[in-house]
């Protein structure tokens, strides 16, 4: 029951705040009152920020432990880590012409674009080093997944994971043929080097073929380089894999002397 004490409190009376100066404050029940509005309103500002700096704090880890994640499955080597755009060797107007389409590719990349670009030429041209600077700007600018590998090496790769079953410690979570099959198939750019350098097996071919159906039926960008011309890129991977590879693609021809043995390789 409401005491006569209650009717008799007025509803608001005037206090003054020591770091805020005079403000009205409002009863609620009993002997509480509300208390200074803006000294309310700074802590409830403070304890925003503080929320807001925790998420901040939250989101940087995670982006980085992802980043970590996409640089340690990139396949990048040691020796093209440092690839990027701005250290590749470009002294004649053809090869300023390929930089600056790689470039644009990197920059608006579009991981549901589908189609990619061929890097046609033979060895020592910069193909290889271009496709880590695509790679490189895509995992660290874009922040998405991005790897490169050669056909041997997916090869030995699967190989290696035949008949694995279980996890293996340090191995990012792709630790079976399936696995790393699903993760070449859905990462959003494959860059795959030294097509027809090797003839693989039909197995072989059959699991290449999985992965570009796979990423061609998902509209995912392959990016292909190889030192042989394209007819001898479809003996070598077969009539489906080139034909979805080649669709929608963009063939850059590196036609200039090798660069082995100078500034870059």
């Amino acid at each position: 029951m409401t005491s006569q004490l209650e009717h008799e409190r007025p509803a608001a009376q005037e206090r003054t705040c020591d770091k805020h100066g005079p403000y009205t404050a409002k009863h609620f029940y009993g002997r509480t009152w509300a208390g200074c509005p803006t000294c309310q309103r700074v802590a409830g500002e403070a304890w925003e920020a503080r929320e807001a700096e925790k998420k901040q704090l939250e989101a940087d880890r995670v982006a980085a432990h992802r980043l970590q994640r996409n640089l340690r499955l990139s396949g990048i080597k040691t020796r093209f880590q440092p690839a990027t755009f701005e250290n590749f060797l470009s002294t004649l107007p053809a090869q300023r012409e390929i930089l600056t389409a790689c470039r644009k590719y990197a920059e608006t990349f579009d991981p549901s674009a589908g189609g990619g670009l061929w890097l046609i030429g033979p060895v020592g041209v910069g193909k290889t080093h271009l496709g880590c600077a695509i790679v490189n700007y895509v995992v660290r600018q874009h922040l998405m997944g991005g790897c490169i590998h050669g056909v041997h090496e997916i090869v030995a790769m699967l190989r290696a994971r035949w008949g694995v079953k279980g996890a293996a410690w340090g191995s990012d979570g792709i630790d079976t043929e399936a696995e790393l099959l699903e993760h070449l198939a859905s990462v959003p750019l494959l860059v795959v080097d030294e097509v027809g350098g090797t003839r693989g097996s039909d197995d072989e071919l059959k699991n290449l073929f999985t992965i570009i159906d796979a990423r061609y039926c998902e509209n995912l960008p392959t990016v292909l380089m190889s030192n042989l011309q394209p007819a001898a890129i479809k003996a070598a991977v077969g009539d489906r894999s080139y034909d979805r590879l080649r669709e929608a693609a963009r063939m850059l021809v590196l036609d200039w002397p090798s660069h082995r043995g100078a500034a870059q390789c």
